[in-house]
């Protein structure tokens, strides 16, 4: 007789009511059975914790309310804490999971056991549901369906972009118990999770499956990427990609310079911006100071114009300024 393995869905919500209902009929649509089911809200103020009631309470579900709003890493350590499952899932209250999304992930998980986590592909979707962009693989990785972090770091370098879709993550439960909980870091804050995929990856293989198994929402209240841009003072995964690259930069080098210099592309973009022009230059030269490995000459042509940015003429005063101040320009 084929046991299937016990599958803990963790669903950490936060008023999340437009979506949740969505979401949650995707999950009672998975072909893998044997699952458990665990939301935790984090003290949303609409109508999130009754809709996740309401589904909990008809299909057996286990449901936990913060009485405060602890973070959303807290809050996924938290799951991680309350699953029993041999794999852990953080599905995401917002986003839509094809029916055979956990299905498929088991099938990858047996096939290797050094695989420790695994991930699908997907499309993005507005807060209408309408389609705007499929996330594939790199071409450089569609060769083969198991990867070593050399080979994600290095193609995230060559892709100019992460392409793993976060919200698809399924992981050994084993490895939280290794590795630890998400970290409560200032500097992450909304790149824990890509921070928590990295550390795994370091020590265990990664299996990409080349489907589009999640429809993956971008919206106006969403955290990571609405972040990334809007927060000049937290580019959360730049700063992912600056540690992990920099603890080897004779490896990464490459890596590190690419995420220097798109972090320094977001604040010459916000310096284009009156509202934000003030707080950007400051954060320019504090991020400069603290980063020491970079090709100048290369900043430099970044800054004004190598990939295309239309500098206005304060900005570009502005920008030399500060680079005289430091030394990159004369």
């Amino acid at each position: 007789m084929n046991i299937q393995p016990l599958v803990s869905i963790c669903i950490p919500t936060y008023n999340s009511e437009k979506f949740l209902k969505e979401m949650l009929d995707s999950i009672v649509a998975q072909t893998y059975k044997n699952i458990e089911v665990i939301v935790s809200d984090n003290a949303s103020v609409d109508g999130t914790s009754q809709i996740a009631r309401e589904y909990c309470n008809k299909y057996q579900w286990n449901f936990f309310q913060n009485k405060i709003n602890i973070g959303a890493g807290a809050n996924f350590n938290k799951l991680i804490e309350l699953a029993n499952g041999e794999y852990i899932a953080i599905y995401h209250a917002d986003d839509v999971y094809m029916p055979t999304i956990v299905e498929d992930s088991i099938k990858a998980f047996k096939q290797n056991g050094e695989i420790g986590i695994v991930g699908t592909m997907g499309v993005e979707i507005d807060s209408s549901g309408i389609e705007y962009k499929s996330i594939s693989l790199p071409k450089s990785l569609t060769s083969k369906n198991e990867y070593s972090f050399d080979d994600i770091f290095t193609s995230i370098l060559n892709q100019e972009g992460l392409f793993l879709v976060t919200p698809s993550i399924m992981v050994r439960a084993s490895i939280y118990q290794e590795l630890g909980s998400f970290r409560l870091n200032e500097r992450y804050k909304s790149a824990a999770d890509y921070e928590m995929w990295f550390r795994i990856m370091q020590k265990n293989k990664i299996a990409l499956i080349d489907k589009q198994l999640i429809r993956y929402r971008r919206h106006e209240n969403q955290g990571s990427q609405h972040e990334i841009y809007d927060n000049v003072k937290k580019p959360d995964s730049l700063n992912v990609y600056l540690d992990y690259a920099k603890n080897n930069y004779s490896k990464y080098g490459d890596l590190y310079e690419y995420s220097f210099y798109r972090l320094m592309r977001v604040l010459a973009v916000k310096l284009n911006n009156s509202k934000e022009f003030s707080k950007s230059n400051q954060v320019i030269c504090e991020i400069i100071e603290l980063n020491q490995n970079f090709n100048r000459k290369l900043l430099w042509l970044l800054l004004m114009n190598k990939f295309r940015l239309r500098v206005k003429l304060n900005s570009f005063i502005v920008i030399k300024k500060i680079l005289k101040k430091i030394g990159i320009v004369k």
